[in-house]
């Protein structure tokens, strides 16, 4: 049976998929963060986090959703907030779910931003070191290329890819929770020149205003990874006293909408002149989702369109479909 693994690790969440003999048999994302042991700390022994903890460049350290709430004197948050760091955790990150789906697999494929690209030779060499994947069985694509070929095969409606409608002029918009994927695709086919990724253009903007706006309201400190959780949540948490955060975030949410648009009549006019739609996914879809009518008071009706669910799914499914060429 061949099994092929597919991972989109990113900056967000971590999003999984498996090939069993042509068939997607697992689709899953997890808000994951990574936290360094720094002590020997007790509960560490026990069986409940136990399977979380993982030695890794001779460290231990805490992986998971529950990761953040082992913050304190035995133990520090690795901020994924840059490429070094995302290289760093990724061996992590693929041991986790390697460990969890008990992986035999063929192939392992990983998906990141087209604004690293250019490093993937770096990316997959360290990878391949650091978690014991031969080379010849781990690939690396840009995010965008891997989130067309998921439209290709799935359309917008991946539960119900037999009643896909075919797109053939458009602008891809894959935003993630650091980067800006932009790309575009005439005739069905991607525009090598205009496939571009921009770092620190995702939903990082949104944090980066409420990490100053948490100070204020709490006199707290939080962190990147902090924060993230906080805007999906849209409810902050301390020592049992509840703050609502939901109507500053909608309001960040609505102002980073006009921005991106803002930013697409700057870099992308002509491009966007000949196009029939602009398709957005990834994490940023989920977050907008409530915002389509923003998209459509700026751009004709339906211009913006976004995946009916499983936005975030679009890179790690998509990459299941690349027949990479042997060598």
């Amino acid at each position: 049976m061949q099994r092929i693994l597919s991972c989109d690790f990113g900056f967000g969440h971590s999003k999984v998929a498996i090939l069993e003999d042509g068939v997607v048999t697992v689709k899953m994302k997890e808000l994951d963060s990574v936290v360094e042991l720094t002590t020997d700390a007790s509960y560490s022994d026990l069986k409940i986090i136990n399977d979380d903890i993982f030695e890794y460049d001779g460290k231990k350290f805490l992986v998971g959703g529950n990761a953040l709430q082992a913050v304190g004197n035995a133990a520090k948050v690795l901020d994924v907030s840059d490429y070094e760091t995302f290289k760093y955790v990724t061996p992590l990150l693929l041991k986790k779910y390697m460990k969890r789906f008990k992986g035999d697999f063929q192939r392992v494929m990983l998906s990141i931003s087209t604004a690293f690209y250019e490093r993937s030779g770096d990316y997959k060499e360290f990878v391949s070191k650091k978690a014991g994947i031969p080379a010849s069985h781990l690939f690396v694509l840009p995010q965008s290329a891997a989130g067309k070929l998921c439209i290709d095969h799935m359309g917008l409606d991946i539960n119900n890819p037999s009643i896909k409608t075919q797109h053939l002029n458009y602008l891809i918009i894959d935003g993630g929770f650091q980067t800006l994927d932009i790309a575009q695709v005439i005739n069905g086919k991607l525009m090598p020149m205009n496939i571009k990724g921009y770092a620190g253009m995702g939903v990082v903007k949104i944090a980066e205003q409420l990490i100053p706006y948490i100070k204020e309201l709490t006199g707290k400190d939080i962190s990147v990874s902090k924060a993230r959780q906080l805007i999906e949540s849209r409810k902050y948490v301390l020592r049992g006293k509840p703050y609502d955060i939901s109507e500053f975030i909608e309001k960040a949410v609505n102002n980073y909408v006009l921005s991106i648009s803002k930013f697409l009549e700057e870099k992308y006019s002509e491009q966007m002149d000949n196009i029939d739609n602009i398709i957005i996914f990834g994490g940023l879809a989920e977050l907008i989702r409530s915002k389509m009518d923003v998209w459509d008071s700026i751009y004709n009706k339906n211009f913006v369109k976004i995946p009916v669910d499983n936005s975030e799914y679009y890179n790690v499914i998509g990459a299941l479909f690349c027949q990479p060429k042997e060598k």
